[in-house]
């Protein structure tokens, strides 16, 4: 066989392997289980990243994710029995994951969340634990063109909230037993893809991608004369009203992982534009953590770099921060503002530099230095 045939036949193949080995459906083999440890990084500023259109036979390119380190997430069996009866029925606890912990029982053919600790929709430094009324399923068998719409009531008895929850209700008067915190969310969700993801050089995996719309309300429930739950409108006992959300993202399943490649997080339900993507990074091109940070921090990466610096702002109060580049004489040679409203990411272009070790700053409105740290620029 000639050579020009031989060079036709292989890119023939090659094209067709995505084809052959397709991820059209999920198996029990996707699913994590107690003594997994899960890595989840997540980029906040994915603005080269295309969701696409649903359909057979996709290629996602993720290979330009970014994030300053990657979580570690631990499945581990739940010993300590709660406060809240409808808990205990958990096997494992999915712990480490920020501020919220996930507990789960295990079927043959699902994983199933029994319930949450979640932040209060109020204040995010308070968490509420809670169960469902019904468990809600979290990893389950699935194929191609599957649809499924479902509703999930998470539940947080007055006994349950913290104290600083409890306040606003105790001054309703009403019996601590009379009333709870409920979190309802409806949900429809479609497996709409298939394909290949690739998320570095070293990570292609053969995905099955389901998005996932939720409609999210928040209430208070009383017993009524005959016993019953019933909703209240907060107004009516000087709660404060908690505003409903809605929020779409696609999960992108691999039989080849014990967790979803990726979760992409639309900004808001309908558009095209990514907010931001959490993936599973690769363990030895990443600084693994245990937990968030709890105080005041700015990381840059990539560190070094070449062109393009991120900055990630973290438990920094609200308001208007400066970046500034001294050389290795002390003289500034760059200065950017960045407005940090939460948790906050912003990239510079630094490509113009040249070879060498700088400095960056980052002070407050006030000019108080928050941190100073090395910068590293190297030529591609």
């Amino acid at each position: 066989m000639k050579p020009i045939f031989r060079f036709f036949i292989f890119w023939f193949l090659y094209a067709l392997v995505p084809h052959l080995i397709a991820q059209t459906s999920i198996t029990g083999m996707a699913f994590p289980a107690i003594g997994d440890t899960l890595l989840i990084a997540t980029d906040r500023l994915p603005y080269q990243i295309i969701i696409g259109e649903p359909g057979p036979a996709r290629l996602w390119d993720f290979t330009s994710l970014k994030a300053p380190f990657a979580q570690r997430t631990l499945i581990v069996p739940f010993t300590n029995r709660s406060s809240i009866p409808e808990l205990d029925e958990a096997e494992a606890v999915v712990a480490g994951f920020g501020e919220e912990e996930v507990f789960v029982r295990f079927t043959a053919d699902e994983v199933l969340e029994v319930g949450r600790k979640i932040p209060h929709p109020m204040d995010e430094s308070i968490t509420i634990n809670g169960y469902y009324m019904k468990p809600r399923v979290l990893f389950q068998k699935l194929q191609y063109l599957d649809k499924a719409e479902a509703e999930h009531i998470l539940v947080a008895p007055f006994h349950a909230l913290p104290e600083a929850a409890r306040n606003p209700v105790e001054r309703t008067r009403r019996m601590p037993g009379e009333i709870r915190f409920v979190r309802i969310i409806r949900e429809e969700r479609h497996a709409d893809a298939w394909g290949a993801l690739r998320i570095s050089s070293f990570g292609r995996y053969n995905v099955l991608r389901q998005k996932v719309v939720e409609e999210i309300s928040y209430g208070y429930e009383v017993k009524d004369d005959a016993g019953n739950w019933v909703a209240v409108k907060p107004s009516n006992m000087n709660l404060p009203t908690l505003l409903p959300e809605k929020r779409e993202y696609y999960i992108f399943w691999s039989d080849e992982l014990r967790q979803p490649p990726a979760i992409v997080f639309m900004e808001q339900p309908g558009l095209p534009r990514v907010h931001k993507i959490m993936y599973k990074p690769l363990p030895f091109n990443s600084r693994v953590v245990d937990a968030l940070p709890n105080g005041a921090e700015v990381i840059a990466y990539p560190n070094p770099t070449f062109d393009f610096v991120r900055f990630d702002f973290m438990n920094l109060p609200d308001g208007n921060y400066f970046v500034d580049i001294y050389n290795i004489l002390g003289m500034q040679i760059r200065s950017f503002e960045v407005d940090v409203d939460g948790y906050t990411t912003s990239e510079f272009d630094l490509s113009d530099l040249k070879k060498g070790t700088y400095i960056y700053r980052i002070r407050n409105e006030q000019n108080r230095t928050i941190t100073s740290k090395r910068l590293i620029i190297i030529q591609p």
